[in-house]
């Protein structure tokens, strides 16, 4: 018989990230996009500087979320297009724990942004270099980064020019 998965229990989303594909943790932390922000099936929690896409399966009844509660949340951990998620497979994997004032954004140089910020709730500034219709690329004299609007957000991406500067918030 196969050898059960054992289940890591974690506060802390950075050491649950290092962990390999499919391993089983229970994490908890804030929500900084509550579910239907990103897409209608998944949300981002975030303990100190780290944070994790959560997707839920299905259309269960999952409770509702606002920003900066507190929740714990138990899966899987996979990927999807490149990006660390935690994999929820029924309702009961999802506990909110209580409510709390949404977390503040860490502010960041756009050429500071990469695989170690995945997840987590961040704010740039910078000028707008490059515009495509789901994306702008915003550079502060530190390296551009693209900001992207995906098209299950519930909004577009917003009018800008080339020259303008924008201060994005987000994860």
């Amino acid at each position: 018989t196969p050898t059960p998965t054992p289940i890591q229990l974690l506060e802390d989303i950075g050491a649950a990230r290092t962990l390999p594909l499919n391993s089983r943790v229970v994490i908890s932390g804030q929500v900084t996009a509550p579910l239907g922000s990103p897409d209608k099936d998944g949300f981002y929690v975030q303990a100190g500087r780290h944070g994790i896409r959560v997707e839920i399966s299905g259309h269960a009844a999952y409770p509702s979320l606002a920003l900066g509660d507190h929740v714990q949340v138990s899966g899987r951990l996979g990927t999807e297009r490149g990006e660390l998620k935690l994999r929820l497979t029924n309702p009961a994997d999802l506990v909110r724990l209580s409510a709390g004032a949404p977390l503040a954004a860490v502010p960041l140089r756009t050429g500071a942004l990469g695989e170690a910020w995945e997840g987590t709730l961040v704010r740039i500034s910078g000028q707008v270099v490059r515009l495509s219709s789901g994306a702008m690329w915003l550079d502060d004299g530190s390296g551009a980064v693209r900001v992207f609007v995906p098209s299950t957000a519930p909004f577009k991406r917003p009018a800008a020019r080339r020259g303008q500067r924008w201060t994005v918030t987000g994860v």
